[in-house]
């Protein structure tokens, strides 16, 4: 009986780790969304021949996509564990990765414009991830 009582408390704290570390992700996905806002609002400022600045953003929108790269592998890696997420949730963190890529190759080619939508999409797609994980 007492093996029976043990192992129901482990999978209860295991439960609760799961979930701890799926508001951590939750946490850095929004925290991304915020570098997110802020680069935007940086590539807006920038002139549009300052192609040094525009460089150095990129290298910044690169830095933001290697951090959402480990918060989806930190994701992926719950799943294995046996978590369920919505696909919508993959869908969306996809989204923004593309989208990151897409900036970095404007900044880099200098075209603003395009640019600051790809990292307004970005963001879009990271605040929808976040909402989608608030469920849980």
């Amino acid at each position: 009986m007492q093996n029976v009582l043990e192992d129901a408390l482990d999978i209860k704290g295991t439960n609760q780790k799961m979930i701890d570390r799926l508001k951590k992700i939750k946490n850095n996905i929004d925290e991304l969304s915020e570098k997110q806002k802020d680069l935007k609002e940086k590539t807006e400022k920038t002139q549009r021949n300052n192609k040094k600045e525009m460089n150095e953003q990129g290298k910044e929108q690169k830095g933001l996509q290697q951090e959402l790269t480990g918060t989806i592998n930190d994701l992926m890696n719950l799943t294995l564990e046996g978590l369920e997420i919505s696909p919508d949730i993959g869908k969306e963190l996809g989204s923004a990765y593309n989208s990151m890529e897409k900036s970095v190759e404007n900044l880099e080619s200098a075209n603003k414009e395009n640019a600051t939508k790809e990292q307004t999409k970005a963001k879009q797609s990271l605040d929808n991830a976040s909402k989608f994980l608030s469920n849980f």
